[in-house]
């Protein structure tokens, strides 16, 4: 009872994984508002063209956005760094590695997307790339001296204003790309600055940008790598998928997948809400790193187990809801249930291994995966299709769930050890 009064208090890993799922959701219900209106007033080509550009963006830019923010918390939370030199430090690496990738992503944007300018490709890019970096630098140093509350409420700011220029620009019927793109960069930039400004006031630091420290800069390239190998072993088997069956298999296997996909919500969640927690390092305490992998992986295997159950139980039912043209999506859905489990007790581990300072073997052992994920799909997919899709997703995942564990409880060993 003690431990769960802990959990829902201010700051508990109860309520910060509850204000985690709102950001989740939040950003979910979003992008739905945005295929409503978008998808109605630009058509199936132009909702596409849409799509085309973020999913350009968020695979070029994890160095600037995402990278950048978690480097700020191992900086600031387990090197115990200077919050200043942190925040300029890493606010001016993201604001660089953005312009410099951007030079690389308008280039790919205009090829994929040939209906876009030169003008409304860079902005759209301009707005994830350049100025979202001052948003995670921001809510992430709030996250590190204040709590995972107020940063989740700041990070909120940016879909919650992203939803009303959408309706506003569908309302006056301005909801056109070459429109959407400059107005996005502006108000990206807007709240760049008002949350980058209320962090300095809450957290006490200056504002501004200063010199980049290498440690941090490689810290940021690092976390990007393993994010986009993450994300590559996540949507391989798609791509193989789509280039080897015909459409209707791919299509049915993509549906079954993201319904087994949304099961991973509360657990990236939860992990989200304690990745400042493994952070944490108190010198002379014994296995406190593999401990307190220990504990949240047993919240996941329980849940894992839970889901996957369910899900199997509901198959025929989620299945029906996707409609009759993805009736043989049942069988898929059973066949990746299993996923959730995998997936979850192998994030975890490897949050451990960041409690240990390991980022680097974390990074190496997410390509690693992502290059096991990928010769899997190759050799099983064009062979077996859905079949062969399960079975590498599981096996990679299963692998790389290992791994994790045997370097953690290796690396746990050598840090106890005696010097």
């Amino acid at each position: 009872m003690r431990r769960l009064r802990l959990g829902v208090r201010p700051g508990g890993i109860g309520t910060d994984t509850v204000w985690a799922l709102g950001v989740e959701t939040l950003t979910l219900a979003v992008g739905v508002l945005s295929f409503a209106l978008l998808g109605s007033g630009l058509g199936a080509a132009g909702y596409g063209d849409y799509v085309a550009i973020f999913a350009v963006t968020g695979t070029i830019g994890t160095v600037a956005t995402s990278g950048t923010g978690l480097a700020v918390m191992h900086h600031a939370l387990r090197e115990q760094a200077d919050v200043t030199v942190v925040a300029r430090s890493l606010l001016t690496f993201g604001t660089a590695a953005g312009c410099v990738l951007g030079l690389v992503a308008v280039p790919i944007v205009l090829l994929v997307v040939d209906s876009v300018g030169v003008v409304t490709a860079a902005a759209f890019v301009g707005a994830e790339l350049v100025a979202a970096p001052m948003i995670w630098v921001a809510s992430d140093l709030v996250r590190v001296r204040v709590g995972f509350g107020p940063a989740s409420r700041m990070k909120m700011l940016l879909p919650l204003s992203r939803a009303l220029l959408l309706v506003s620009l569908a309302a006056s019927g301005l909801l056109r790309l070459e429109v959407l793109g400059p107005t996005m960069f502006v108000l990206t930039i807007a709240v760049g600055v008002i949350l980058l400004a209320t962090s300095a006031r809450i957290v006490g630091f200056t504002a501004g940008r200063g010199r980049v420290v290498g440690a941090h800069a490689r810290s940021a390239t690092l976390y990007a790598v393993g994010l986009s190998a993450l994300a590559f072993q996540n949507d391989g088997d798609k791509a193989v998928m789509s280039a080897s069956v015909p459409p209707a298999e791919a299509g049915r296997y993509a549906a079954a997948y993201r319904i087994v996909q949304f099961g991973l919500l509360p657990m990236g969640s939860l992990l989200a809400s304690s990745h400042q927690r493994f952070l944490r390092h108190d010198d002379g305490v014994a296995g406190q790193h593999l401990a307190r992998t220990i504990r949240y992986s047993a919240v996941a295997c329980a849940y894992g187990v839970v889901f996957a159950i369910a899900t199997a139980t509901a198959a025929p039912l989620l299945a029906g809801v996707l409609g009759d043209d993805y009736a043989d999506a049942e069988w898929t859905i059973r066949l990746l249930a299993p996923l959730v489990l995998a997936r979850s007790v192998s994030l975890f581990a490897l949050n451990g291994l960041l409690g240990l300072g390991r980022t680097g073997v974390r990074t190496a052992l997410l390509v690693g995966g992502a290059a096991l994920a990928m010769i899997l799909y190759l050799a099983l997919i064009p062979r077996f299709a859905t079949t062969g899709a399960v079975t590498a997703t599981l096996v990679s995942e299963t692998i790389v769930a290992l791994v994790a564990w045997m370097l953690l409880v290796s690396f746990q060993r050598r840090e106890d050890a005696p010097s």
